[in-house]
């Protein structure tokens, strides 16, 4: 997984139970130079983590993290175990990132 989408999951993270729309992603995610440079930038990995199942969306267009687990007629279904041990380490280096802001250091990734 790139750098890309590690921040826009550390991104999504802030927000577990909503969906969030693409401009905001691509917007607040990373750098506001980056989303004024191209305010689609977060498009394309957006579609891909779809694809790869790392986020869902709603018919609005908005897109959350994966849920671990989901509810299908009272059964419940697990991800992919790849899909589980990324989301898992992400949130692992998100919940590392907070603990680092608490102590000053709030940058993205690079810079």
């Amino acid at each position: 997984m790139g750098t890309e989408e590690t921040v826009i999951l550390k991104y999504l993270k802030t927000f577990p139970h909503q969906y969030v729309s693409g401009k905001q992603i691509a917007r607040k995610a990373w750098d506001r130079k980056k989303f004024d440079k191209n305010p689609h930038w977060a498009l394309p990995i957006l579609t891909r983590m779809v694809r790869e199942k790392l986020l869902i969306t709603d018919n609005m267009g908005g897109f959350r993290i994966t849920p671990e687990e989901t509810e299908d007629h009272g059964a419940k279904k697990h991800l992919p175990k790849k899909v589980e041990e990324t989301i898992k380490k992400v949130r692992e280096e998100a919940h590392g990132a907070e603990l680092d802001a608490d102590h000053g250091s709030n940058n993205p990734p690079g810079h």
